[in-house]
């Protein structure tokens, strides 16, 4: 879908339109959310226009291609930036960790993919736990000054130590390390944990 290999593969389908619309935007939203505090919760198109008008951010992303994007797709600028936004939002993943999807599903008419099972895992700190509520709340390790906090649903999460044996949620602490494998679900929030807690 880029410009060196125009020939072979022309942007004369919906997908490889897409491809190209999205490439260099999600490359530019990724950088946006790296500078900003809550990262890609509550991100718009004005929070990335006003970064594309800053030549020295990002440098490297074609700020036409997006524009040009958008216009191959019959969209505004904003309104692709929005739902580029939206569908990063859906499978993002606290910062440091990685994230693989499965049976992902395509949608033809709406030329939209949507994974039914996200799988992510990351390291995090423990920054409060409500065993009543059954919620677990996480910084991402590697960002612990981000501001931005994860959820975890308890009842449906495995906690344990690193032999495998059962922690109890009243055992957690503030600031206990964890490793984390759970799935994603489109609110943000992780359910289905398997929860190691690193103690020394």
């Amino acid at each position: 879908h880029g410009e060196w290999n125009q020939g072979e593969y022309p942007r004369d389908r919906p997908i490889r339109k897409t491809l190209f619309a999205v490439d260099e935007l999600c490359g530019f939203v990724t950088a946006v959310a790296y500078v900003r505090p809550e990262k890609l919760t509550g991100m718009t198109a004005s929070s990335v226009k006003k970064k594309m008008k800053q030549k020295s951010f990002a440098a490297a992303v074609k700020r036409e291609d997006i524009e040009k994007g958008a216009e191959l797709l019959g969209l505004p600028v904003d309104d692709h930036i929005n739902h580029v936004i939206g569908a990063m939002q859906t499978v993002a993943v606290p910062l440091g960790g990685t994230m693989t999807l499965h049976d992902v599903q395509l949608d033809v008419a709406a030329e939209t993919a949507v994974a039914d099972n996200r799988h992510a895992v990351f390291d995090a700190l423990v920054q409060e736990t409500d065993c009543v509520g059954h919620t677990l709340s996480l910084v991402s390790a590697s960002h612990e000054e981000g501001g931005y906090v994860y959820m975890v649903d308890l009842s449906t999460t495995f906690l344990h130590d690193g032999s495998g044996t059962a922690v109890d949620c009243t055992q957690l602490r503030a600031g206990d390390r964890i490793h984390v494998e759970a799935t994603s679900q489109p609110d943000g929030s992780f359910t289905n944990a398997d929860v190691g807690v690193e103690r020394g």
